[in-house]
């Protein structure tokens, strides 16, 4: 990998850091650095070298704010973890971090759960690894998470060589332990033969399912499950808002799941799942 070292000098790193990057479609990536306290870094306001302009502010409402745990023996996961203080006192006034939240799983699953303003405990994890179908959490090195506006908290898991794990099951996969979800919203995507076209890299959402383009912002992303199978997906409005597309991953998406023309890809979410979509295929003529 080529060009980190400008990150190094940028943001002054000492050593110690934690540097993810997390593939964000069209050949980029969005990079975040982790501090020594295990919470991500205030981001000073630094203008690069290549750069005329400053960067965006960043802002925690749009892009809410990470910490990792690392899994150790002395401190294994059971049924809550501890987050940097640092974390908690970041989160309070613009993330609003109340007592409830929303556990947002590595296959789109998602569960409640409870935070600590006392202790910084995010509590009620029992249930995570049956979810991930008996995955042992203490066996992984590392946890990743992401508290958004909303109180979700998104759980990114990773190996021993700092690559995320994915899991099997889909938002709409069941367990005995909880009650089965519900469809609550779906679209469909009939393949057309310029669907399969070599630079084909992006297909319409069909306007009949306008009333879920609305849960999305112009620009957003969602992510779709099958099987041990993730992709995380672009979803842009065009600016008159008559037509919305799957803008970037159309072509690996199809190339995955052996699509031919005539198949019919449904996409379904349970509720409040607007952005975690399962998706499976009725091959032509079937």
């Amino acid at each position: 990998m080529i060009g980190v070292e400008a990150l190094y000098s940028d943001f002054h790193l000492e050593g110690g850091e934690l540097l993810v990057f997390e593939f964000a479609g069209d050949g980029n990536f969005n990079v975040y650095i982790i501090g020594r306290d295990f919470c991500e870094v205030e981001y000073p306001n630094v203008v690069h070298a290549l750069q005329e302009i400053g960067p965006r502010k960043v802002s925690l409402v749009k892009g809410g704010l990470k910490f990792v745990k690392f899994v150790t023996e002395s401190e294994p996961i059971v049924d809550y973890m501890v987050a940097p203080i640092s974390f908690a006192e970041r989160c309070i006034h613009p993330l609003s971090l109340k007592c409830f939240v929303r556990y947002v799983l590595p296959n789109g699953k998602k569960i409640n759960g409870l935070y600590d303003e006392l202790t910084y405990k995010f509590s009620g994890l029992q249930t995570i690894p049956e979810l991930l179908g008996n995955a042992d959490l203490n066996s992984f090195n590392m946890l990743l998470l992401s508290y958004t506006e909303g109180a979700h908290l998104t759980i990114s898991i990773f190996d021993d060589n700092f690559v995320e794990v994915f899991f099997p099951g889909s938002p709409l996969s069941t367990v005995p332990s909880l009650l089965a979800p519900v469809v609550e919203s779906s679209f469909r995507i009939k393949v057309q033969p310029y669907m399969l076209l070599k630079y084909c890299h992006g297909v319409d959402i069909p306007a009949q399912h306008r009333d879920l383009w609305n849960m999305w912002s112009r620009s957003e992303y969602i992510t779709v499950y099958s099987g041990t199978a993730a992709w995380k997906r672009k979803i842009r409005h065009r600016t008159d808002w008559k037509c919305t597309t799957i803008h970037d991953g159309w072509v690996a998406f199809r190339k995955d799941m052996a699509l031919e023309v005539g198949d019919t890809c449904i996409f379904e979410c349970p509720v409040d799942s607007f952005c975690h979509f399962s998706v499976r295929v009725v091959k032509s003529g079937q």
